[in-house]
């Protein structure tokens, strides 16, 4: 088990490990009440933590809340370009904590929210290339965690510090 409390935000660091049918990510974050338009979460391929790398990334899973729309939004980009949206009603509200747990399966991305099932994800790219989260956005991250489901723990070796925190311009 792995664990990142408050971090700064936006957020981009390595999936220590890596990730497999099993993995989970947990999100535990706070949406601001008054300005928040939208934020994402995404499972970016690659293993090089830094903003210029995670803007141009393919990306396996893109998890997207738009207040502004009503919906939220799942995705993936390759080679540049985004491919069909995913679109299912936003079941989190502005001012209230939330928890997203992404679960690997074998052919989808299972999600979940507050505790309740929200939607399957096929996948699109090789899930056994992510090797980055990205928070992004409107949001308040408390925790990150990464568990890995029937089967034991990844190597998580040396986990480095996220490069890129909040306050450095892009």
């Amino acid at each position: 088990m792995n664990v990142i409390r408050n971090p700064a935000s936006p957020f981009v660091g390595p999936i220590a490990g890596g990730i497999r049918i099993g993995t989970q990510i947990i999100v535990e974050g706070h949406v601001p009440t008054w300005w928040t338009h939208r934020f994402d979460i995404n499972l970016v391929v690659g293993h090089n933590p830094t903003f210029d790398h995670v803007k141009h990334a393919d990306v396996a899973l893109h998890f997207n809340p738009r207040f502004d729309e009503g919906d939220v939004v799942l995705n993936s980009r390759a080679g540049g370009r985004w491919l069909t949206e995913q679109r299912e009603n936003l079941p989190i509200r502005k001012g209230y904590d939330f928890e997203l747990i992404v679960t690997v399966e074998e052919s989808y991305f299972r999600i979940t929210l507050n505790g309740q099932h929200f939607a399957n994800f096929q996948h699109r790219l090789g899930y056994r290339e992510v090797g980055l989260l990205w928070i992004d956005g409107q949001v308040q991250a408390k925790r990150i965690e990464y568990r890995q489901l029937g089967g034991g723990q990844p190597n998580y070796g040396h986990q480095p510090a996220p490069v890129y925190q909040a306050g450095r311009p892009f």
